[in-house]
């Protein structure tokens, strides 16, 4: 639920929700938010946001597996048009 609220109507509110706790939240903790305000940045297209809140995963917790996976694709670059077919197609 909360990856399917990165590119929904509230993404925008998501965003700021995930960005405040990646923030906030101490180690090892943080890296799943972060790792969520990466999947919303890269929603909307912002890869130096989504780049900066995946340090921010590893930072907190590293080999976080969400994170690793992101970092890689956004190395291949993975934009939002892969995100919203990513998440659209989540067995969820």
């Amino acid at each position: 639920r909360a990856l399917r609220e990165c590119v929904g109507e509230r993404a925008a509110a998501a965003e700021q929700l995930w960005a405040a706790l990646a923030r906030e939240t101490p180690g090892p903790e943080a890296a799943e938010p972060a790792a969520l305000l990466a999947v919303a940045a890269l929603g909307r297209g912002d890869g130096a946001l989504a780049r900066i809140a995946l340090e921010r995963a590893q930072d907190a917790w590293p080999g976080h597996h969400l994170g690793a996976a992101l970092d890689a694709a956004l190395a291949d670059g993975f934009g939002p048009d892969q995100v919203r077919a990513w998440l659209a197609d989540a067995p969820w």
